[in-house]
């Protein structure tokens, strides 16, 4: 029994030290990976795009175009958005 246990402990670690091991690369060269910049970031000209891809997504209500509503909505969509924290 003690010479099945001695076995089992064995074989679990050197299972687990060759596990620790491979995951460590071995001794080299360091050294970090140099890419060339392709083109400067410019996120003005995306969100440009998008603001102007935006209108065609805009919902056509029926009751949109009703005349007692016209007046809430120009309000309600003409009001800039302001961020609150609380």
């Amino acid at each position: 029994m003690k010479l099945l246990l001695g076995m089992m402990a064995l074989t679990v670690g050197l299972t687990g030290l060759s596990v620790a091991m491979g995951s460590v690369p071995a001794a080299g060269n360091f050294s970090e990976i140099n890419a060339r910049k392709q083109s400067m970031i410019d996120f003005d000209k995306d969100i440009a795009t998008l603001a102007n891809l935006e209108k065609r997504y805009y919902e056509q209500l029926p009751a949109a175009r009703h005349p007692r509503l016209q007046p809430v909505i120009k309000r309600i969509t003409g009001k800039q958005y302001k961020h609150s924290s609380r």
